[in-house]
């Protein structure tokens, strides 16, 4: 299954991650999941995602993923949808996180939210 953000907002820095101070950019970010076991409404498509969570075995990464990322095992993606509060829940036993297309600078800042909006 694929889950694509378009556009998402990208933080890259040397230090901690929407910590330390970096730049911000949007582009594209596709996770490809091994798998396509779905909970939740899916509802119409695209959507606005406003907070998520992916949970690889015992870690979870808490709105911020790594660029790229990939594992395997037991995956779960735990989306938040707007503008009703949906839940989605995308279970498989593998994932890959990429960037696609073209970056633009967005600006640089001292924090940033990893929102985006997302295809199914």
């Amino acid at each position: 299954m694929r889950v694509l953000f378009q556009p998402a907002y990208v933080h890259k820095n040397l230090g901690r991650p929407a910590v330390d101070p970096g730049q911000v950019f949007v582009l594209d970010v596709q996770f490809q999941i091994e798998g396509d076991q779905i909970e939740g409404d899916v509802g119409a498509l695209p959507t606005w995602i406003y907070s998520g969570a992916l949970h690889v075995g015992g870690a979870v990464l808490d709105g911020l993923v790594p660029l790229p990322f990939e594992a395997s095992g037991a995956i779960i993606l735990i989306l938040f949808v707007a503008p009703d509060n949906r839940r989605l829940t995308v279970s498989g036993s593998g994932v890959s996180v990429r960037a696609i297309g073209r970056r633009s600078t967005w600006r640089t800042m001292s924090r940033c939210a990893g929102l985006g909006k997302a295809e199914g």
